[in-house]
């Protein structure tokens, strides 16, 4: 073999060692993307699935909300009726047995001819 011959060879080998490099870095490349895609897809469809949840939570609260507003309003008036010196009767009359002093109690006696 001349040198002019091995030198080729060499050459050769060199070139092929040089591609199987740059073919390893691209398929590593390859792999390393679509790793980090599929991460990144599955921490989209996760943060949907979580953005979801928060929403169904949100609107129980709201709802919740909502019925403790008019619960608290509701309370609110009774309280400020509690105190209002022209609403006094008319607590006395829902808390108690008491009535008003004007009104005269009724009471249903038995007949004395059917005992």
């Amino acid at each position: 073999m001349s040198k002019k011959h091995i030198h080729q060879e060499q050459d050769t080998n060199n070139y092929h060692l040089e591609y199987r490099w740059m073919t390893i870095e691209v398929i590593t490349k390859l792999m390393m993307n679509g790793l980090l895609s599929t991460i990144a897809i599955l921490s989209i469809v996760r943060s949907f699935n979580y953005l979801r949840v928060q929403q169904t939570n949100l609107r129980e609260l709201q709802a919740e909300l909502q019925e403790t507003r008019q619960r608290v309003s509701k309370l609110a008036k009774e309280f400020g009726d509690s105190f209002a010196p022209n609403m006094t009767y008319r607590v006395m009359y829902k808390q108690s047995h008491f009535t008003e002093p004007k009104r005269r109690k009724i009471i249903y006696l038995q007949d004395k001819k059917n005992n």
